[in-house]
């Protein structure tokens, strides 16, 4: 859990001081997924992200459902996480609105059920512990 605290104070100082990235809009929330991939399936998981997940944000963020999508892989071996992906959003709507804008992507990227393939479907199962929280940025 301390670990956990002293990741999110990281990634909040980062985030905060980063604010000229974002050139015209500066985000007021963040939305953190991790994740740690099972052994073995690191590679499938960085494909999931480059070949689903990227492509499915992309066309989110087009939209403008969020500011912008970071995603960091940990390099470290006992880390407890191997991917982070960080949403900035203008404010609480983007948040509440994030799941479902990264779902209604059409085309391609639907199942035969009608949504996005999740990593089970992609990778062969999901990670070991996938880990969501948001934090305020202002």
């Amino acid at each position: 859990m301390k670990r956990l605290a002293m990741y999110a104070c990281i990634l909040g100082t980062i985030l905060i001081n980063t604010g000229p990235l974002f050139a015209r809009e500066r985000g007021a929330v963040a939305a953190i997924y991790y994740w740690k991939a099972k052994p073995g399936k690191l590679e499938e998981y960085n494909r999931y992200i480059r070949e689903v997940a990227e492509p499915i944000d992309g066309e989110a963020k087009r939209r403008r459902a969020f500011i912008s999508v970071t995603t960091y892989m940990s390099q470290k071996a006992d880390s407890p996480w191997t991917h982070m992906r960080i949403f900035v959003l203008k404010d609480r709507v983007q948040l509440e609105n994030l799941p479902k804008a990264r779902t209604d992507k059409p085309g391609r990227w639907r199942g035969g059920n009608g949504r996005r393939p999740d990593c089970r479907h992609f990778c062969g199962e999901q990670p070991s512990r996938l880990v969501r929280f948001k934090i305020r940025l202002s």
